[in-house]
């Protein structure tokens, strides 16, 4: 395209129907030599360089890691594999969404910080929507790969728009948790929202972002609500301090962009207010966006010749508000190396320096130490040695054996709980078992706890780990390396009663349903990207049902001609040929947060300010 320089008024990138094999188009809206706005359009291709490695994800994600691992097929990664050997930059990575914001990104938490492209930054911010489920992985991830992991999250506004908070310090992460917990629980179940009076409750040691074009600032200024740009914009100066707020600046090839970045610069200067560049990334690469748009589709009940979705963006009790598509116009959210946004940016250089002063203030990590259980009583040694040798003492005559054998194994098992500082840990087990008895509630110890002798006399287990010689080695090593993993099996219909039991006892907001992630699985993917696409169900049902577990997303396509029952099945390869493909993308990428089956965390302090927490579906069950 010819036109360049101040003339052009907008400059933008549409996507076309990827799916019919359309071709992006590229317009340009400008002023020509006799002062008359004309707009001119054209066709092109994505560099398809920057293909990514071998996914980190897929040779960890393994259905049971902790077999796979003691057997020897899933040993610990080796991140200098995926090391890309980049020069790094002085600039931020602002920001990144991972699949954990669900239905918004298809880019595993474990891989962004192995992509090439990522590798060339100083620091990455990783801002899930209402969501930290990733910090720990991510934090853990960026001390491999010599990178300072920023963390954040991003919240929408019950007016409408997302701004992006980033934790400081430790402290900041604690107020980001809490808040990210109050925007779920104070809202309908999957509708959480932000509002001035919560932000209002935990301001301290946050940096705000204004969000981009997703931002409520932006869509003023798009609008020409300059005024109320301006106003909103000094709400978050007042709450978090000139300092702590950053002018977000995307370049995304938006119709609108031009003007509304500019205003944006204007009015950042007029503020004092700090301008960087931070476009909100989805996914790795532009070819990586078809996957990207179908989740997109699945999320929102939306057809893939719609716009809109048929699900309700927010639930009738809420604000309703007036919202853009969720879907992308382009695929210019992808993972842009640092080369790649110095292209971007090459007339404005300053706002990827300032990208730093961002990664500067935040401390190296912000995550809180491991959290630990209440204090049972007073002096938790004497309780557990009383009630374990009192229990010895009462045993059957059957059992009893050599007494004073037994007991050498109870001391030499006490002597180790106790100096690991576990004695509270089964005085816990024992507490929720005898409330058990109590309630004529069914449960048995299963796993390793029943090589211990002192889960016997404590009742957790129904196996004399004495009387079989069983190894406590197993169960607690000697140099600590190990935490007591006491698998208590409470019957299923009764487990709520003993979460009840617990929340009571030690406070609700300090007991919590662990969460269990979902992801997309073979099946899945084949009947909802193919809903998505508009394939007949019955079609859909025929290959789903007959598609085996063992077969994974990669490989459904190969499985047409491995698979006695689906070689000559005649299903017509043509019509599935985006949903072999995308499956590819799609595989184990989060799809939901659910609650575990039986799993409780319980901890001295608030949950929230280690972990945000949710509301489950189950009444008054949070996760």
């Amino acid at each position: 395209m010819s036109p360049v320089g101040d003339n052009v008024l907008a400059h933008w990138r549409e996507i076309g129907e990827w799916w019919a094999g359309e071709n992006p188009q590229e317009f340009r809206r400008f002023v020509d030599t006799l002062n008359v706005i004309r707009e001119q359009g054209e066709g092109f291709r994505y560099d398809k360089n920057g293909s990514p490695q071998p996914r980190l994800s897929s040779k960890l994600r393994v259905r049971d890691e902790k077999v796979a691992k003691a057997m020897g097929y899933a040993p610990e990664p080796n991140y200098s594999d995926y090391r890309s050997g980049a020069k790094r930059e002085p600039m931020a990575l602002l920001h990144v969404l991972s699949g954990y914001s669900y239905g918004r990104s298809t880019m595993h938490n474990l891989d962004i910080l192995a992509y090439p492209e990522a590798q060339g930054y100083e620091a990455v911010l990783l801002a899930d929507v209402f969501s930290l489920t990733g910090a720990v992985e991510f934090t853990n991830n960026a001390k491999e790969f010599g990178c300072k992991p920023l963390m954040g999250s991003t919240f929408e506004m019950a007016e409408g728009g997302e701004i992006v908070l980033v934790a400081k310090t430790p402290f900041g992460y604690q107020n980001l948790s809490q808040l990210v917990s109050i925007c779920h629980i104070e809202e309908p179940r999957l509708f959480p929202l932000g509002t001035w009076e919560r932000l209002a409750r935990f301001p301290n040691d946050l940096l705000c972002l204004t969000g981009g074009d997703a931002g409520p600032i932006n869509r003023l200024l798009t609008r020409g609500d300059t005024d109320g740009a301006e106003r909103y914009l000094q709400r978050l100066i007042d709450l978090y301090g000139q300092s702590n707020v950053f002018a977000q600046i995307e370049r995304c090839y938006l119709p609108w962009e031009i003007r509304t970045n500019r205003l944006l610069l204007e009015l950042a200067e007029a503020m004092k207010v700090v301008p960087v560049a931070g476009n909100g990334v989805t996914h790795h690469r532009p070819q990586h966006f078809p996957a990207q748009d179908t989740i997109v589709c699945i999320e929102t009940l939306c057809a893939i010749e719609e716009v809109v979705g048929r699900k309700p963006r927010r639930a009738p009790e809420q604000l309703e508000v007036t919202q853009r598509p969720m879907r992308g116009l382009n695929a210019e959210r992808f993972l842009r190396s640092t080369g790649e946004m110095k292209a971007l940016f090459a007339d404005r250089p300053d706002l990827l320096a300032n990208t730093m002063k961002i990664a500067e203030v935040c401390d190296d990590r912000v995550l809180p130490p491991r959290t630990n259980l209440p204090q049972y009583c007073d002096d938790e040694v004497r309780k557990l040695e009383s009630i374990v040798f009192e229990r010895a003492h009462e045993l059957p005559e059957r059992v009893q054996g050599a007494t004073g054998t037994r007991t050498q194994r109870l001391n030499r098992e006490m002597d180790r709980i106790v100096k690991n500082g576990f004695a509270g840990h089964f005085l816990f087990a024992w507490d929720m078992c005898q409330w058990a008895d109590s309630q004529n509630i069914v449960y048995s110890g299963r796993g390793s706890v029943v090589d211990s002798a002192v889960a016997y006399c404590l009742g957790l287990s129904r196996i004399d780990g004495f009387e079989h010689d069983l190894h406590f080695d197993r169960f607690l090593p000697e140099d600590g390396s190990k935490r007591p993993d006491i698998d208590i099996d409470f019957e299923a219909r009764r487990r709520d009663d003993i979460r009840g039991y617990l929340a009571n006892k030690y406070g609700y907001d300090r007991v919590a349903t662990v969460g269990a992630i979902g992801t997309y699985n073979t099946r899945g993917i084949i009947r909802e990207v193919g809903k998505v696409l508009g394939i007949p169900q019955e079609d859909l049902s025929y290959l789903a049902k007959r598609i085996h577990g063992s077969v994974s997303p990669d490989r459904i396509e190969k499985a047409l001609d491995s698979k006695p029952e689906l070689r000559n099945s005649n299903i017509p390869r043509e019509r599935f040929r985006w949903v072999f493909q995308l499956a590819k993308d799609l595989m184990d990428v989060p799809r939901n947060l659910r609650s575990h089956s039986s799993g409780v965390i319980i901890s001295s302090q608030p949950i929230a300010y280690t972990v945000p927490v949710l509301p489950s579906a189950v009444d008054g069950v949070q996760i």
